[in-house]
């Protein structure tokens, strides 16, 4: 009966210290891969099964340099947390383009190299972002509201 009983309560420890660890798990969803992120994006697009197998191959290309650039920026959870603050209160202000970037950064308290690893990550980005809007037809960038990045029309300066 005493044997039976340490059993019991062994198997009770054990199941007590695993159901918080099986949560836990349980509770920890995957991130998207850019590729699905992507693809997310331009869903209502309609795109062709070429201009998905481009896109998934950009973003496999992608991936490794974007990673390496997020290392090298090394932000703490801190200044995330502190930047994602930043660009919404400065979105809400108004700001948009340079002064808001500034206005983020600031607010994180960067580092040179972190700022050189921000700024890497985010032509990275760009690049990415342009390679595949470049993909799309108008006809597909119209359906899904984007705009090739860059390509804003820039007004003549009017001489006297």
């Amino acid at each position: 009966m005493k044997r039976l009983t340490t059993q019991l309560l062994v198997l009770l420890l054990m199941a007590v210290v695993a159901a918080p660890l099986a949560a836990q798990q349980q509770n920890k969803k995957k991130q998207p891969t850019l590729a699905q992120r992507t693809l997310k994006r331009f869903a209502k697009a309609e795109l062709t099964e070429e201009q998905t197998a481009k896109i998934k191959e950009l973003a496999t290309a992608a991936v490794p340099k974007l990673t390496a650039a997020r290392k090298k920026a090394a932000l703490t959870a801190e200044q995330r947390q502190a930047m994602n603050a930043a660009r919404k209160k400065a979105t809400d202000d108004g700001l948009k383009g340079k002064a808001l970037r500034e206005a983020v950064q600031a607010a994180g308290n960067l580092t040179d190299e972190q700022k050189v690893g921000v700024a890497e990550q985010r032509a990275l980005t760009l690049e990415f972002n342009k390679a595949t809007i470049g993909l799309l037809s108008e006809e597909q960038r119209t359906k899904a509201g984007v705009k090739l990045p860059g390509s804003k029309k820039k007004k003549k300066k009017q001489t006297k």
